[in-house]
């Protein structure tokens, strides 16, 4: 899927370049401008393209966690604090609710159970977990959003 979608975009790429050219060569101003915006169009969207598969290459997924050690603690964006207790107590706070209840981490999944439910996932990006609040169903489906960071203890 991903050398067909390379395959077009090099194809439009080249259609751009040849309007351009065609534009320069009868001295035409609306090949020159299709020409010229087709070709920035697929350079910016073939620069996304990058940017999110380099981005999805720094994330592991299927995070390896030993031990609940490694995932208690304050986890925050500065919108919303997760704090999960080492005796598997938990609070949420975030703009519009606040929990409490007890926390069950089952592999990479975090499980919150208590006055509202929800299942969270740890992501491993660039060699530091990550909290996951809302975590897609399927990763092609991801928004890029990494989380929550673990807060800084002072």
């Amino acid at each position: 899927m991903m050398l067909l979608q390379i395959v077009f975009a090099f194809s439009v790429l080249l259609v751009g370049i040849g309007l351009l050219a065609l534009g320069f060569w009868t001295r035409l101003r609306i090949f020159k401008w299709a020409g010229a915006g087709i070709n920035c169009l697929i350079s910016t969207l073939m620069i996304l393209g990058i940017y999110r598969d380099m981005l999805v290459r720094a994330v592991e997924w299927n995070s390896g966690i030993s031990s609940d050690a490694e995932v208690t603690g304050v986890w925050t964006d500065h919108t919303q604090t997760v704090t999960l207790a080492p005796d598997h107590d938990f609070s949420l706070r975030a703009p519009s609710l606040t929990a409490k209840g007890a926390w069950k981490l089952h592999d990479w999944n975090l499980y919150l159970h208590g006055d509202q439910s929800r299942t969270m996932r740890f992501i491993l990006y660039r060699g530091r977990y990550r909290l996951m609040t809302h975590p897609p169903e399927d990763i092609d489906g991801w928004d890029g959003d990494l989380g929550l960071e673990r807060a800084e203890e002072k």
